[in-house]
């Protein structure tokens, strides 16, 4: 089993250093006095009322703190407490664990404290039954298994505010287990419960975010189609000059956009508005000038301008002067306030601008990953190497193949970085990024596998140290 590998590998490491001098077995611990030592320091955990105390312990600090107690309650003059070998390497192990399961947790996560509370009451389960190594299904195993999780995905202070509400809860069992003469099953439950709370909430934001973004992409992809129709119309016909230009390529581009965002190419109301933009360009005759005029202002309201001001606008195309009007606005003015004026989009969707996205170009390997994200599915995982040299994890919630545009979200459903599609195949190209395939194992089970790991390393060194 796990916990007979790993004593093995305890044992080569701990061989060549042998027993201390002067070992008696009269002064081995009984399992009744471990037990008793071990249930009065869990009871002490409650009482370090600062969680930022609560450290997660060496395996030489637990054993100290251990002996210490455990020759508390010996007579006077009798030898120093001894732990038996199992004994020792169960303390050992368990720091040892814990250890590895606080390396993978933010240095300035509420989660560690969590832990550093529950290190004593689950080195209680571990001397009480050997199957806390083995066994996955084991109660005690379980509960720090399912506390693990949270604390990394749901406490971890770089991904935003650590959930209060669950902070509370893992406190509280922090107090239970400490007080508990066993694990009981409905702490891990009353976890459970929270999280999947946490895990609608961060689908429901990750909702919201994706609509969000699909209607930024529609936007701008419908400004970019009305900008390439002005373009191309201006092109064609005769290039106007002051105000009419500025309306025409900036806030009649964006009344255009609505149409097509509305009812498409095909639509009335946008095959109309190119016929107003044709009479405007001279591409086709004027019927009634006064109607183009209501037109335009009618166009301009719909773009949300107040009424007074789309008539302002309309006197300085239609009635283009450089003395003050009535109004009070010259020509210089009204083009002023057009080229002022927020453009379509912005202002709205969170207050972002829509800012399209500009594809940058690819190397080989780089277009590579790029063309085969032909096959990228949304909700696909990647991690991204951060500057400090750490690992994050983020969804790729969203993406337009069109624009390239991309949604990642966190755990929480938050969205993170702006990255479009050729800077993640980039990315990748270089290293910085990679898709991730899900974890089968447990967090538990991968702090074993890293301390089996540590162990044999300390094994070779402390060989290879003898040998020199």
């Amino acid at each position: 089993g796990v916990l007979e590998s790993l004593r093995d590998l305890l044992a080569n490491r701990v061989a060549s250093q042998g027993r201390g001098a002067g070992f008696a077995p009269d002064r081995l611990v009984s399992e009744d006095e471990l037990q008793t030592a071990l249930f009065a320091l869990q009871g002490h955990v409650s009482e370090v009322a600062d969680a930022a105390q609560r450290e997660i312990r060496s395996a030489q600090a637990l054993r100290d703190e251990l002996l210490n107690q455990l020759n508390q309650g010996r007579p006077a003059g009798s030898p120093p407490a001894e732990l038996t070998i199992e004994q020792g390497d169960t303390v050992e192990l368990t720091a040892r664990l814990f250890e590895s399961l606080g390396h993978q947790l933010a240095v300035s996560s509420p989660g560690r404290a969590v832990l550093g509370g529950l290190q004593w009451p689950m080195l209680r389960a571990a001397v009480n039954d050997r199957g806390f190594f083995d066994q996955a299904e084991h109660p005690a195993r379980q509960l720090l298994d399912t506390v693990s999780e949270a604390a990394q995905h749901w406490l971890d202070p770089n991904e935003g505010e650590p959930d209060a509400a669950l902070v509370d809860r893992l406190e509280r069992l922090v107090v239970e287990a400490s007080h508990a003469q066993v694990i009981d099953p409905t702490w891990r439950a009353d976890i459970e419960q929270q999280i999947a709370l946490l895990s609608r909430k961060a689908h429901v934001a990750e909702r919201r975010q994706i609509e969000a973004m699909e209607g930024r992409d529609r936007l701008e992809r419908a400004r970019q189609r009305a900008t390439e129709i002005m373009g191309e119309r201006m092109v064609k016909g005769t290039t106007p000059r002051g105000v009419l230009r500025i309306l025409l390529e900036r806030t009649w581009a964006d009344v255009l956009a609505l149409h097509i965002l509305r009812g498409g190419e095909n639509g009335e109301a946008f095959l109309y508005c190119l016929g107003i933009t044709d009479q405007l360009l001279g591409r086709r005759p004027i019927v009634d000038g006064n109607k183009l005029r209501q037109d335009v202002e009618r166009g301009l309201e719909h773009l949300g301008m107040h009424p007074s001001e789309a008539a302002q606008v309309a006197a300085g195309v239609f009635e283009p002067t450089d003395r003050q009007t009535d109004e009070g606005l010259t020509s210089t003015d009204v083009a002023v306030r057009l080229k002022q004026r927020p453009r379509l989009g912005e202002g709205t969707a969170h207050g972002e601008p829509v800012v399209p996205v500009v594809p940058t170009p690819l190397d080989a390997s780089a277009q590579a990953i790029h063309d085969g994200f032909a096959s990228l599915r949304f909700g696909t995982w990647f991690e991204f190497v951060q500057p400090d040299g750490s690992i994050a994890l983020r969804k790729l919630a969203w993406f337009s193949p069109t624009t390239g545009r991309c949604l990642f979200v966190n755990q929480r459903g938050a969205r993170t970085e702006d990255i479009d599609l050729t800077r993640l195949a980039r990315l990748i190209a270089t290293g910085e990024a990679r898709e991730w395939k899900e974890q089968r194992m447990s967090i538990v089970d991968r702090a074993w596998k890293a301390v089996a790991r540590n162990l044999r390393r300390e094994g070779i060194r402390e060989r290879m140290a003898g040998h020199a």
